[in-house]
């Protein structure tokens, strides 16, 4: 039988870069794993973006745009953009 590690899939080498940093910078508690949040964060999914608001600090915040601004989510990180 397959345990969930064993499953992890596997994407391009730019999008494991930025799950990695993604991961790296989360320190709130999500109910599940950072990559997913990370996963989620670069679907541009309103619940998490809300989620990351109100559990990271705008240090952490500042930290996920600057390294992953060349991803879609990086905008949804700004303070002014999150309700």
């Amino acid at each position: 039988m397959l345990e969930a590690k064993d499953a992890l899939l596997k994407y391009d080498g730019l999008l494991e870069s930025a799950l990695t940093s993604i991961g790296s910078l989360l320190k709130g508690s999500y109910g599940v794993s950072k990559r997913a949040v990370g996963l989620f964060l670069l679907q541009g999914d309103p619940q998490i973006q809300r989620q990351v608001k109100d559990q990271e600090d705008a240090a952490s915040r500042n930290k996920l745009r600057r390294k992953n601004s060349f991803l879609p989510f990086h905008s949804c990180l700004r303070e002014k953009e999150l309700k």
